[in-house]
């Protein structure tokens, strides 16, 4: 009787768990969601099998870990849900681990199992300790585990593990139904929200409205409590907690609070350049304890930071935070990431905009077509009793329906009661044409006792035919007789649809690859190329097979290769979703083109990395263009900054090359005496070792059409060769091959009036000539070439104005010496005349004769210095006569060879036919005694000095940059030596009065600047060119005379005093000078009137009865001048002989007055015989 009840109580506990398991396959199949369909799984698995609690888990596929999705029994069960237990730990983690199902009476001690901490803590004092537990395996994979938990003592039978194994193959459906689900809910949400930022991302360009969606969808989508970024400021560069961008409640207090890397959670995103993630904030070691408090503050235990990028550059940072320690997962990273790229783009580029609205697009159409797909899956849950041995034979039908859902009637019309009652009704429903092979695949499955899965046909009740995957799970025993079979159909006639349609939008997709405007390519881990587009081939110049059978390496340039590898590693080990870089490949036909890559990741179905698939779009136009902005606006500013001819040539050389990113600049500037081009200068970029190079260089020349420079100056264009290496025209091949200069472009520096050189530049890469960077080089030559004329100008001005400067300065010296002169002569001739007086009456052996004559030869070294300052000032009177320049130098050389010494060598080269000059013969000697004495003094350890005249015609320009000359005919005197030379500082200061570089009492500072004077007074001009160690030339020009020039005699000397009877007038305002003059000729008979100005002389004038014969007047008096007071005395008395007499003429006019041929003119000082002869002169001259 016993084994009848053991066997009913089987029977009825069998019938009770069948109902169980339908009334709970029936639950789950019409709920899709986790929470419902897990509580009622547990819930009846608790009152099933009469245990004390019951915990259902789900396996996280990344980690392993087993997380609680819910629990019954427990006093409060929610806090169970959301534990993890690490992989293989627990009596649940040992039955996923071993795939079947275990149990243990006392865990805590059983060997066989690790119980994490949190466990033993929450169960070491409770009693009900006896565990059991199964995996949930769906196609043959754990994605869970149930576990049952009762008292001590209870011990779990085989058939309760067979149920428990039953239930745990309802929850594994129902898992991965609810899986899939809320798969298709998060995708599709994930999906509307990121559509929707990139939509309002399109609508605006108020990039604060976007990062604000930023941070709502990204607390939103990783459902944090709260949610924040942070940009880094513009100007000062530095990062601050800043919550004008946030998302749910937090606490203030922290605002400003600087994030520095390495410092706090940001801190350390910045640092590393990776997301960080953390459950205990303010407990993380990786955390300092200063700013663990900071986390805390802000309403934060679990935290999730990412980097936004913009430009290969951390720009900000995006915070979502939870206020329990509920962890965030690689998928909520993911969804961060993905909004701080989107972040990064609204801050980087809002151009970016409009391309990426066509992927936003097909992303949501991906989708929905995903949603779609499963949305439509019909599931149906079905059970098998144990096979005959007739049916595992073949004969009759391998399927016997113990139960089966209620969505089959939905799925296919048919009741459920059919399937259960008819063995042989399923078998009808398979479409013909798919039964035999369906009917073979489950009696093989049953013969072998596997799994197995397998896609076919059947035919619904209205007559339509459906795909369905039937997925069957074999259940055996201990001697693996099959018992029962359970599995799962479902309806995949949408799916097998949208493979077809798949299969077509990959051929749509091959097309747009195919023929997109921009280059495409998907490309291998390791850089090969996998399938390229044409417009790739067409920006390369490879064929497809080219590309394909290298590496992207192959044809990129070698100076990006680095950045290049730098943001692949990063690509590929996750740090970043993708990349974008501007960068070069080297064309097919060797030259340089550059290229915008953006390169993203494309993983495989078990997330590893595959390939990436890049977009390549020809940028080499744009960069040029804007390095030919650049080029211009740097060039501008260089031409702005300096004034020194090198200085400036230097630094255009310099941002020429650097603008257009060119590795040689040179300067050929034009000569214009031998018409060649003459290198002038260079610049090179460091690195590169052009000693050789330049020092070649500089020998070379180039006449008007010959090698690259001569080209762009006989063109007048710029000139362009795409490589040096192979170009027969290029004459340095030798020089730039060492150096692998290839690609080179001249273009001329050129006015609208003349050539000044030629600009030359060289890169490493080769390139095809760019008519857009030749016209601006043209431009940009024109533009140097007009600051080239500028600085002229400017120096001409400047010079003029020192010249000017010089000249006021001069003259206000000059009429101080002038007047000094005036003065000083006055007195001189008293002095001097006096002496003679007391000379001549003193004895021959009278011993006061010594300091008379010391006193006459003091007064003769006094009246040489008057003399100088007169000539420099311009103030003496000229007696000028037509000369010839060459009958002049010859008479002097001999006293010149005598002056300047036997170690000095005197040559004098005289052109023949020299013309005449007009010009004081005694100032003239005086000018090359001077210049010859210097040269001779330059020359302490000997030399030579030349004295050179030749005809010349000074043209216009030669005039503007002497003021003081006219253009014409002049005749040119050098005097040339080969001393010690002059600097520049000295050149500039050379005619000041006073100014020498001789010792002290070597020189009086005078003889150049009275050089100065008396060439400026003869209408000359005077050129000094001279250099440290070079000698020096001095070269006069004088202007030529149409009078014949006059023969040069000494004066006849008449024998004995001479003396005379006619009537005197002397006119002088000097009454000492006046006296004298008055003694000098009273004493040789004379009779004297004496004035002491022009009004008394023209009353004694006109109260003196007889004749005056001769008037001696001085030049310079106050009130009537000596000519004036002449010109009315002549009216009256036109037979009255003039004489002058003056210390230097006041004004030009007084100068043109004496110069007269016909005024007779006596300097002072003078001596009494002088006087006296100069006197009888005049009126023994013959009447004019």
């Amino acid at each position: 009787m016993s084994e009848l009840s053991r066997e009913a109580e089987e029977r009825r506990r069998a019938e009770t768990m069948a109902s169980a398991l339908v009334e709970v396959g029936r639950d789950l199949s019409e709920t899709l969601d986790l929470s419902q369909a897990a509580d009622r799984v547990v819930s009846v698995v608790l009152r099933l099998f009469g245990v004390r609690y019951a915990v259902l888990y789900r396996l996280d596929p990344l980690s392993g870990a087993l997380v609680c999705v819910s629990a019954a029994g427990f006093r409060e069960p929610n806090n169970w849900v959301g534990t993890v237990l690490p992989p293989g730990t627990g009596v649940s983690g040992r039955a996923v681990t071993d795939g079947g199902p275990i149990w243990s009476a006392d865990p805590l001690s059983d060997p066989r199992i690790t119980v994490p901490e949190w466990v033993v803590e929450q169960v070491g004092g409770d009693e009900g300790r006896v565990t059991a537990a199964v995996p949930l395996i769906s196609r043959g994979k754990s994605v869970g585990a149930l576990a049952v938990r009762d008292v001590s003592g209870r011990e779990f039978s085989e058939a309760d593990l067979r149920y428990l194994f039953a239930f745990a193959d309802q929850a594994a459906l129902a898992l991965e139904n609810a899986r899939l689900h809320e798969e298709t809910a998060r995708r599709q949400r994930e999906a509307e929200v990121i559509a929707r930022l990139v939509g309002e991302m399109t609508a605006s360009l108020d990039v604060d409205d976007v990062l604000r969606h930023v941070v709502a969808s990204a607390r939103d989508l990783s459902g944090a409590d709260s949610a924040w970024l942070v940009l880094r400021d513009p100007r000062s560069g530095a990062m601050r907690l800043d919550y004008r961008y946030s998302a749910g409640v937090l606490s203030g207090g922290y605002e400003g609070l600087p994030i520095e890397p390495g410092v706090g959670a940001g801190g350390l995103v910045l640092q590393s350049g990776r997301p960080f993630r953390t459950e205990q904030y303010r407990t993380d070691q990786r955390i300092s304890q200063a700013l663990g408090s900071v986390g805390q503050g802000v309403g934060c235990v679990a935290l999730l930071v990412v980097p936004i990028r913009s430009g290969g550059r951390i720009e900000g940072l995006l915070y979502v935070g939870n206020a329990s320690p509920r962890p965030f997962t690689d998928r909520d990273e993911h969804i961060l990431l993905r909004l701080a790229g989107h972040a990064g783009v609204a801050v980087r580029n809002a151009r970016l905009f409009a391309s990426e609205q066509a992927a936003r697009a097909e992303a949501e159409a991906a989708s929905r077509r995903f949603f779609d797909l499963v949305q439509g899956l019909d599931a149906v849950v079905w059970e098998t009793e144990a096979p005959t041995d007739e049916e595992i034979a073949g004969t009759g039908s391998p399927r016997r329906f113990s139960f089966i859902s209620q969505r089959v009637e939905t799925l296919l019309g048919y009741p459920a009661e059919r399937w259960t009652a008819d063995p042989d009704f399923w078998p009808a429903t398979v479409h013909p044409e798919d039964r035999d092979r369906v009917l073979q695949a489950c009696r093989a499955a049953l013969a072998a006792g596997r799994d197995g899965e397998l896609e076919y046909r059947v035919i619904g009740a209205d007559g339509l035919v459906l795909w369905v995957r039937d997925m069957v799970r074999v259940i055996t025993d201990e001697a693996g007789r099959v018992r029962r079979r359970s599995g799962v159909m479902v309806d995949v006639t949408e799916s097998r649809r949208l493979g077809e349609a798949l299969r077509e939008s990959e051929e749509r997709f091959r097309r747009v690859f195919e023929d997109a405007a921009t280059g495409m390519a998907l490309v291998g881990l390791d850089g090969r190329w996998l399938q390229v587009n044409r417009a790739l081939c067409r920006i390369t110049g490879h064929t497809e097979d080219e590309l394909r059978g290298g590496t992207v390496q192959a044809i990129s340039h070698p100076a990006d290769l680095e950045a290049e590898l730098i943001s692949r590693e990063r690509l590929l080990a996750g740090e970043i979703p993708g990349y974008q870089m501007e960068k070069r490949y080297v064309h097919k036909r060797g030259h340089v083109i550059w290229v915008r890559v953006n390169s993203t990741l494309v993983r495989d179905a078990e997330g590893r990395p595959a390939h990436t698939i890049a977009e390549i779009e020809d940028i080499t136009a744009r960069r040029w263009a804007e390095r030919r902005l650049a080029t211009q606006v740097a060039v501008t500013q260089a031409l702005t900054d300096g004034d020194e001819d090198r200085e400036m040539v230097t630094r255009v050389l310099r941002v020429i090359c650097e603008g257009v990113g060119w590795a040689v600049g040179e300067v050929w500037r034009l000569d214009r005496r031998s018409s060649l081009l003459r290198w002038a200068g260079m610049w090179q970029e460091s690195g590169l070792e052009a000693a050789d190079f330049e020092r070649e260089s500089r020998g070379f020349t180039f006449r008007e059409g010959e090698g690259l420079p001569g080209r762009a100056w006989q063109s007048g264009q710029p000139e362009w060769l795409m490589d040096t290496a192979t170009s027969p025209r290029f004459l340095r091949r030798h020089l730039a091959a060492p150096l692998g200069l290839h690609a080179a472009f001249a273009f001329p520096v050129r006015s609208a009036r003349e050539l000044f050189g030629v600009m030359v530049f060289f890169s490493r890469d080769i390139y095809e000539p760019d008519p857009d960077l030749l016209i601006m080089m043209g431009d940009m030559g024109a533009q140097i070439a007009q600051f080239v004329e500028r600085q002229r100008v400017d120096r001409a001005l400047r010079r003029s104005q020192a010249e000017l400067l010089q000249f006021q300065k001069m003259d206000a010296i000059g009429r101080l010496a002038g007047g000094v002169a005036h003065d000083f002569n006055n007195l001189l001739t008293v002095i001097m005349g006096r002496g003679d007086i007391v000379l001549a009456s003193l004895d021959e052996g009278d011993p006061r004769r010594a300091d008379v004559d010391a006193i006459l030869e003091t007064a003769t070294r006094a009246a040489a210095l008057t003399h100088q300052l007169l000539a420099f000032s311009r103030k003496q009177v000229l007696q000028p006569k037509a000369l010839d320049v060459n009958l002049l130098v010859t008479h002097l050389s001999a006293m010149l060879r005598r002056l300047i010494g036997e170690d000095i060598q005197l040559d004098c080269r005289l052109e023949p036919g020299c013309w005449p000059i007009k010009a004081d013969p005694s100032q003239l000697e005086q000018v090359i005694v001077n210049l010859v004495v210097n040269a001779r003094d330059a020359m302490p350890d000997g030399g030579r000095v030349t004295i050179e005249t030749s005809n010349v015609i000074l043209d216009q320009s030669f005039a503007q940059a002497h003021p003081e000359i006219r253009p014409g005919g002049h005749v040119l005197l050098a005097v040339e030596d080969t001393g010690t030379g002059m600097d520049e500082e000295t050149r500039n200061r050379l005619f000041e009065p006073f100014f020498t570089t001789k010792g002290q009492g070597k020189g009086t500072g005078l003889g150049l600047s009275m050089v100065f004077g008396i060439v400026t007074q003869h209408g000359g001009a005077i050129v000094v060119d001279s250099a440290p160690g070079s000698g020096a030339t001095f070269r006069i020009y004088l202007p030529r005379t149409e009078e014949p020039p006059e023969v040069v005699t000494a004066p006849h000397q008449t024998s004995g005093e001479p003396r005379g009877s006619e009537t005197v007038l002397i006119v002088e305002d000097d009454a000492p000078v006046r006296m004298l003059t008055c003694d000098i000729l009273g004493a040789a008979g004379y009779t004297v009137l004496a004035a002491d100005g022009g009004e008394e002389a023209l009353r004694l004038c006109a109260e003196h009865p007889g004749t005056i014969h001769l008037l001696v007047s001085d030049v310079v008096m106050p009130q009537l001048s000596g000519p004036r007071l002449a010109r009315q005395l002549l009216a009256i008395r036109p037979s009255m002989r003039v004489l002058y007499m003056s210390g230097y003429a006041e004004s030009a006019l007084l100068v043109r007055d004496l110069e007269d041929a016909s005024v007779a003119f006596i300097p002072k000082p003078f001596s009494p015989d002088a006087f006296a002869r100069k006197v009888r002169e005049v009126l023994d001259a013959p009447d004019r």
